[in-house]
């Protein structure tokens, strides 16, 4: 009887474990913004409206598009994007993607500018199996309702043709 209720107990345990690791690590990300941005355009414009619901730090990326099967068109938005190698002790960026980004808190006494700043060597932040995401920024904000618009600086030639999309999100620390 003593056997069985350990082994009860063991399994109670690993199913609470199991429900927190899956909340902690594979729930969906929040807030989740993916919004079309002609960022080859100088003065496009994207602005978004999203809440926060927990305290964390939050991606601002680009991700650069391409067809999946596709080799020659990512070969090409691989070289946009540039690969992240280090040489010299300078990172391969690619191509400048110059962008101006400004983050606005909503308050009871009205707006309140957190972020603003003009970004234009992103970083390569991963790859997925249709896009190169570069990162903008990682911004630590806290629970309330914020506004983010980016706005193209420069006209890039070199980009027509590649889809490109303007993200947040977040994915919750291991530790």
């Amino acid at each position: 009887m003593r056997k069985l209720t350990i082994v009860i107990a063991l399994l109670i345990c690993a199913g609470l474990l199991s429900v927190w690791a899956y909340g902690r690590w594979f729930a969906p990300v929040t807030p989740r913004v993916h919004i079309p941005f002609a960022v080859q355009h100088a003065g496009a414009v994207v602005t978004a409206a999203f809440s926060i619901h927990q305290d964390l730090g939050y991606d601002f990326d680009l991700h650069l598009g391409f067809q999946e099967h596709d080799a020659e068109q990512r070969k090409r938005v691989r070289q946009i994007a540039g690969s992240g190698a280090r040489r010299s002790g300078v990172a391969d960026t690619g191509l400048p993607i110059p962008v101006h980004m400004q983050v606005v808190q909503f308050q009871p006494s009205g707006e309140r500018v957190v972020y603003e700043e003009d970004r234009a060597n992103l970083q390569l932040q991963g790859i997925g199996a249709d896009y190169f995401d570069k990162i903008i920024d990682r911004i630590s904000l806290q629970p309330g309702h914020y506004r983010v618009t980016i706005t193209s600086l420069k006209d890039i030639p070199e980009m027509e043709g590649v889809p490109v999309s303007f993200v947040i999100g977040t994915y919750p620390s291991v530790g």
